[in-house]
């Protein structure tokens, strides 16, 4: 059976938080480290990050404003990913 796409735009299994909508990333890719920060966090680690980290994480994109190539969205999601938070949950 296919999976219907989810009417908020969020891919299937993303969990949807109230009042905040999770986009998908488009080709252009997710703009500044604060979007791509607000798409990955609550899909990968349901949010649930220490302040701590995410400003390891922020930091490592060079600051919430800063522009990111597609390079730099693929490094800042492999840390993510790389994560303690990500392995404990």
């Amino acid at each position: 059976l296919a999976q219907q796409p989810r009417r908020d735009g969020a891919p299937n299994g993303a969990r949807q938080q109230p009042g905040r909508a999770v986009s998908p990333p488009t080709a252009a890719g997710l703009g500044t480290a604060s979007q791509a920060l607000a798409y990955y966090l609550p899909l990968v680690l349901d949010d649930n990050v220490p302040d701590e980290a995410r400003a390891v994480f922020t930091d490592y994109a060079g600051g919430p404003d800063a522009q990111l190539s597609p390079e730099q969205q693929r490094g800042l999601a492999y840390l993510i990913l790389g994560s303690p938070q990500f392995h404990l949950s």
